[in-house]
């Protein structure tokens, strides 16, 4: 049976990537959506390398509607996304990432 979780992604200091999760958390659905209170714009992805950037990353402006992620499928497959492997980075220290997901 699916189970339905949130969790919230703190930016402490603008230019510094962090992870989504600090462990393996494999997820099939997620959306994605910056905190009301955000004055800046957020990044999210990876870049390869273990970090995420404006050039690298999804852009989430301040107003920007949810973004949703998911139903993955690869090659008639169904696999997951593993929220370890996101990175979240942003343009002004202490901004957030809500992610609501689905595992």
């Amino acid at each position: 049976m699916a189970t339905l979780r949130s969790l919230v992604v703190t930016v402490t200091t603008a230019g510094t990537a962090v992870r989504a999760s600090s462990t393996d958390l494999h997820v099939k659905k997620l959306i994605v959506r910056g905190a009301a209170a955000n004055t800046g714009n957020i990044f999210i992805g990876n870049n390869g390398s273990g970090t995420v950037a404006l050039a690298s990353g999804l852009v989430l402006e301040p107003a920007d509607p949810p973004i949703v992620i998911g139903d993955v499928e690869i090659k008639g497959i169904d696999d997951s996304i593993n929220l370890k492997d996101l990175w979240v980075d942003s343009s002004v220290n202490g901004e957030k990432l809500t992610i609501l997901y689905l595992t």
